[in-house]
């Protein structure tokens, strides 16, 4: 039973990486590939139940898929594209979808376990953390930052660097709370993985993130350094509006 277990797990992952990630198709997919994999979780609860060891044993499950695909891969570049894309089929499937239905506790553990083994595999960068269905349907205000994380990764900086961090608390203390504030982040929200799994596609994808930098997120750091916060929502509309334009148009 376990190694078809793990199949499954395999499974779950190949058939996620397929799903449309958008806000208008998200609940009925995850609604879709939970009522498909629910035995599945439950079977893999029964065993985690059964000691710590399983835990760790079904953790790996998945890491293990990420490092065989990494390893295949030479060019920085294209490894860092493959751990986005898998990146965002675990935090907007595989582990809400877990978590959904940790009804004991025993997949709670799993899933922390899991996360842990994952961020060890990957390329270090991006590490992921945990959302839950319910995070990512309310609008994906507080786990993502895609392009602006993308531009930041290309330009060498960290996750937690400083224009990220003050990026993500003026959308978070100014932003959402504007009266059309939350629409734009989430309809950002549901556009930017796509736009930023297209720009990692093109040849000049380096060149592209830089004039995202200096066009849109440089001059939206300044602004909010001088409290002219109103300029930068505008720039951050424009930004919005015209990577939609170019990387999506007629999609939406």
């Amino acid at each position: 039973m376990d190694t078809e277990l793990k199949q499954k797990l395999e499974e779950l992952f190949e058939d996620a990486k397929s799903y449309k990630f958008s806000k208008d198709e998200y609940k009925a997919t995850f609604q879709r590939a939970y009522g498909e994999y629910e035995t599945v979780f439950e079977q893999i609860a029964i065993i985690c139940g059964e000691s710590k060891e399983r835990i760790t044993e079904f953790a790996a499950v998945l890491p293990a898929l990420l490092k065989s695909e990494l390893v295949k891969l030479t060019a920085k570049r294209k490894k860092e594209a493959l751990q986005m894309e898998y990146n965002t089929v675990m935090v907007t499937y595989i582990i809400p979808l877990l978590g959904n239905y940790s009804k004991n506790g025993t997949l709670d553990l799993l899933i922390e376990e899991l996360i842990k083994q994952w961020n060890e595999v990957g390329t270090g960068t991006m590490p992921i953390g945990r959302a839950s269905f319910g995070e990512i349907q309310g609008g994906f205000k507080s786990r993502f930052c895609y392009i602006t994380t993308a531009v930041c990764k290309n330009l060498q900086e960290t996750d937690d660097c400083y224009e990220l961090n003050l990026l993500r608390n003026y959308r978070d203390t100014y932003l959402l709370k504007e009266k059309d504030g939350a629409e734009l982040v989430e309809r950002y929200y549901d556009i930017a993985p796509t736009i930023v799994k297209r720009i990692e596609r093109e040849t000049d994808a380096n060149s592209i993130y830089k004039n995202i930098w200096q066009t849109y997120l440089k001059p939206c750091v300044n602004y909010i350094e001088e409290k002219n916060y109103t300029s930068c929502k505008t720039l951050y509309t424009k930004m919005v509006r015209e990577l939609q334009h170019t990387y999506i148009v007629g999609e939406l």
